[in-house]
């Protein structure tokens, strides 16, 4: 079965990842900072917000287009992918301000876990299955 609701959150989360990343590029020209955070704080979340983004939404886009290929349930896939950028958005809201809203990153660090762990059960349950039926 050929991925449909996937590759909609996959569009969704590069768009995420430019904004994010131009963040950082307008923050390094702004500090003048080539390399690394230059000891600036806000530089440093900006970085984190992004690099954080990157440890966790492609890991959990393939699990997701695995699972959405295996036959999931369309239903539960779009819950997996509103789940992640809510998570995403939530994370980069608390981490981004000076001072970071913990309640934020909380949230959406449990929303993106929530995430990574459905679509993981689902890739492996989902194999299981079809090997035990073989």
């Amino acid at each position: 079965m050929i991925p449909i609701i996937t590759p909609i959150f996959a569009g969704i989360a590069a768009f995420m990842l430019i904004w994010l990343s131009s963040r950082v590029v307008a923050l390094r020209r702004v500090k003048n900072v080539l390399s690394g955070d230059g000891g600036d704080a806000e530089l440093r979340r900006a970085i984190r917000v992004q690099g954080n983004f990157v440890e966790y939404v492609p890991l959990t886009l393939v699990l997701m287009g695995f699972s959405e290929m295996q036959g999931a349930n369309r239903g539960v896939v779009v819950l997996i992918g509103l789940a992640l950028i809510a998570g995403r958005v939530l994370h980069a809201l608390g981490v981004a301000r000076d001072p970071e809203q913990f309640s934020f990153q909380v949230r959406g660090m449990f929303f993106t876990f929530t995430a990574l762990a459905i679509a993981a059960v689902l890739c492996v349950g989902q194999s299981v299955w079809v090997l035990l039926q073989r």
